[in-house]
């Protein structure tokens, strides 16, 4: 099994692990993955970036990235990125006037 990152269209293959979750009883998949920098390298990720996820070169996450959790020290830099898929959005925006 191969799992292949995708943030903001371009590939990300420096990461130490990753992990998704898609339940039948949860509306939104949820991802998250953690990276580290390597030779002074910045991590180019932020709150709201697309990212998808690919196992085995099909997409079974296709959202945004919503957390970030930095650990570093003087020798090393590393980032935890997590998010949830599309629906996502419909689970967190409200309609006003309308009660569900």
């Amino acid at each position: 099994m191969s799992i292949s990152i995708s943030v903001n269209g371009q590939a990300f293959e420096n990461f130490t692990s990753a992990s998704v979750s898609i339940a039948l009883d949860s509306i939104s998949g949820s991802f998250n993955f953690t990276a580290v920098s390597t030779k002074g390298q910045l991590l180019p990720f932020r709150n709201g970036d697309a990212c998808q996820i690919l196992v085995d070169g099909e997409a079974v996450i296709d959202g945004f990235i919503e957390k970030l959790d930095y650990t570093y020290n003087a020798k090393s830099h590393s980032i935890t990125v997590s998010g949830r898929d599309k629906t996502a959005d419909l689970i967190d925006s409200t309609i006003k006037g309308i009660k569900l």
